[in-house]
């Protein structure tokens, strides 16, 4: 039987993770406090939070998902890290989990896709939101530019020509 308290955090849990959230789950067993500390502020930065859960709780809330074949892998000490945009989240973690070997990255949730540590891995080499427009605007950008350099070559090349003539005359 599941005491009262569990199923306030399990629903707590479900309206802290709804819908639209990247959700990765890390094991941090071994990982030192300033460590953790230094993961949290990166991921406040990039409007991410972690929460610590015990597993027994997290198995309670992934029971009644559809990832609920993924409970049987939780071991350890486990924390969730979530957030609205997946892209930063990933960067955050997977740098983090480059930078120190006890960091595990075990799983994570998207728009109702499991997403594995290979994918968590490729989500983090995708560039921001903000530099995908950049690219985008540089793209739709180009044909004008060029477009106005070919237009402008004839009339820099005939200034080229008279300042070049004007100062053969004055020899």
């Amino acid at each position: 039987m599941v005491s009262s308290h569990k199923v306030v955090e399990v629903e707590s849990l479900k309206d802290t993770l709804g819908s639209g959230m990247c959700i990765v789950l890390i094991d941090y067993k071994g990982v030192n406090a300033n460590e953790i500390s230094g993961l949290r502020m990166s991921l406040r930065r990039s409007e991410a939070q972690m929460r610590v859960v015990k597993n027994t709780l997290m198995k309670l809330y992934l029971k009644d998902s559809e990832y609920n074949a993924v409970s049987d892998n939780l071991n350890g000490q486990i924390a969730i890290i979530y957030s609205k945009d997946p892209v930063n989240l990933c960067k955050v973690i997977m740098k983090h989990a480059k930078d120190n070997d006890k960091l595990g990255v075990n799983v994570g949730f998207f728009d109702g896709t499991l997403l594995k540590k290979n994918d968590i891995q490729e989500m983090s080499k995708i560039g921001t939101l903000e530099e995908n427009r950049i690219k985008l605007l540089r793209i739709m950008n180009a044909p004008a530019t060029k477009l106005a350099h070919h237009m402008m070559e004839p009339v820099v090349m005939l200034v080229r020509l008279l300042a070049k003539k004007a100062s053969s005359e004055k020899l």
